[in-house]
């Protein structure tokens, strides 16, 4: 098994552990929505699962990359705690931000060396990672600092668009990144109301 594809599926086996560990907290691995809808379409998947897994595969592409997180692990996939996992693995570093200190307080009792975690709005975060961190540029992104409400979608959607425009002079040339509740389809949506199907036209 070449160097590759050996960290990819201990990447894979990260990942599924970390959800068989974690899955939802209300929910075990399943997270099914309030109306029942089931956002796995039957796989038994947590809803993070296949895009936290691409996510990695790609990251496992580079060498200890710096990844970067907004929104710590408050709830749902836990992926300071898995991020925190691949870093202490593989190598490369972590630094995640959340303007909660209670959870930033959570995280840092159980990360690594490699982790480093702060207490700050995500948007001044990511403004001043040159100040931060000089010279070194980001490999990979993940943003969750803003939860998404499915009705009130735009507030969470123009602090993404906030931290995105703050951390483009800092990102390589070769940066992964993901953005949590962007889904590829308005299935994956766990509401059936007027805006799923504004969405879904």
């Amino acid at each position: 098994m070449t160097k590759e594809v050996s960290v990819i599926y201990n990447v894979h086996k990260n990942v599924e552990q970390h959800y068989v560990k974690y899955g939802d907290l209300s929910n075990g691995p399943l997270q099914i929505s309030s109306n029942g809808f089931d956002m796995f379409t039957g796989t038994g998947k947590h809803v993070t699962y296949y895009t936290m897994s691409r996510f990695l595969d790609l990251v496992s592409n580079i060498d200890n990359p710096v990844i970067v997180e907004t929104g710590g692990n408050a709830h749902g996939a836990k992926s300071t705690s898995l991020l925190d996992s691949y870093v202490t693995e593989h190598g490369g570093s972590l630094w995640s931000v959340d303007i909660n200190p209670t959870v930033a307080e959570e995280c840092k009792k159980i990360v690594g060396n490699s982790t480093h975690i702060f207490t700050d709005d995500s948007v001044h975060f990511l403004q001043t990672w040159g100040e931060l961190n000089p010279g070194v540029t980001i490999d990979a992104l993940y943003l969750d600092s803003f939860d998404l409400d499915w009705i009130d979608y735009q507030p969470s959607a123009d602090h993404g668009s906030k931290e995105l425009a703050a951390v483009l002079p800092f990102l390589s040339k070769h940066c992964v990144i993901l953005i949590d509740d962007t889904p590829v389809s308005p299935m994956y949506a766990p509401i059936r109301n007027e805006v799923y199907d504004k969405l879904n036209k």
